[in-house]
């Protein structure tokens, strides 16, 4: 197994589980905004965008601490939130196109 099969299968899993909509919606909000951030930004650096949007989303949704950085209302237009803030925040660690 090379080096990249050997890091895009677990991507893979990790991202399924992760950018699940009902895993992100329950789960996501337990974590603080920097845990949070942490893993969106980890997901995008493993190629994952899709499910840091999700997972952002989620933990939006999920946690109501009034300081919380991700505060946006739930409501048709949360995902596009989440990618933008995801987009605008990891910009840097999008990996280049082949």
């Amino acid at each position: 197994m090379n080096t990249l099969t050997a890091i895009h299968r677990p991507a893979e899993l990790l991202a399924s589980v992760l950018g699940d909509p009902w895993v992100a919606n329950h789960v996501a909000g337990k974590f603080s905004c920097a845990e949070a951030d942490d893993i969106a930004r980890a997901l995008v650096l493993l190629g994952q965008p899709d499910a840091a949007y999700t997972f952002i989303d989620g933990h939006a949704t999920g946690d109501d601490d009034s300081d919380d950085s991700h505060q946006w209302p739930d409501d048709a237009d949360s995902l596009n939130r989440a990618t933008e803030y995801v987009m605008t925040s990891f910009a840097d660690d999008y990996p280049d196109e082949p």
